[in-house]
């Protein structure tokens, strides 16, 4: 008999998935544990036993590790990493102004192990995002992933990747250590430039405006 595997929530976006016990643990519903993502390592919520028809629908998906339950400690790190990502998140958003991206900054994540963070974002036109990654990659010394959170257009998928940055600057393509620095784990290309003209202010565009008041208003929330 395998390893005992349950389903868990984990990140500001309420993403979840199959995750393994080993060495096998009892975990109940709502505990909170210190896993193994697809992203890195992070707190997650048990939300139950993974069955076979779970196996068989998520069958595709990466399987994760629960590695403990979080202890007091794992939940002050945690607290800390979540100050970080709010003071990048801050500056984030300013940087995305004095640079003239067309995209709104949503939310930001700092994981346990204090070197990755991932920025999550909507766009309105194509830019090059890596000047914005580069300056709070090196700021904050941080293996930055910027996760456009609009749903991609099909044809387009395989054209769009994610970026990543290390902060050394000179990321390119070619996949990793493309860097001059040799130092990103997963940089990538993009072939559109920044463009001052394609930025639009947020009032003709009433989803990111409302979505802009509301992080505004409450010190930015979650997005689930």
């Amino acid at each position: 008999m395998g390893d005992p595997e349950y389903l868990l929530s984990y990140g500001n976006a309420g993403d979840f998935g199959r995750f393994c016990c080993a060495p096998a643990f009892a975990c109940e519903r709502g505990e909170r544990v210190v896993v193994r993502s697809p992203r890195g390592q992070e707190l997650g919520v048990i939300m139950r036993p993974a069955n076979s028809g779970h196996s068989r629908l998520l069958a595709d998906q990466f399987i994760g590790q629960i590695l403990r339950l979080a202890t007091e400690g794992d939940l002050q790190l945690a607290e800390r990493m979540k100050q970080r990502a709010q003071k990048l998140f801050e500056d984030g958003r300013r940087l995305v102004c004095e640079l003239a991206l067309p995209m709104e900054i949503l939310d930001v994540e700092v994981f346990l192990d204090g070197r990755q963070a991932v920025v999550q974002y909507l766009r309105w036109a194509d830019c090059d995002p890596r000047p914005l990654m580069d300056a709070l990659s090196q700021r904050y010394r941080l293996l930055i992933t910027l996760h456009d959170l609009a749903l991609p257009n099909m044809e387009e998928t395989e054209e769009e990747p994610e970026f990543a940055s290390c902060g050394a600057g000179g990321c390119g393509a070619g996949g990793c250590g493309s860097c001059s620095a040799g130092q990103c784990a997963s940089c990538v290309s993009h072939g559109a430039k920044a463009s001052p003209e394609l930025a639009r202010p947020l009032e003709g565009q009433p989803e990111l405006a409302t979505a802009s008041a509301v992080l505004e208003s409450q010190a930015r929330v979650p997005l689930l």
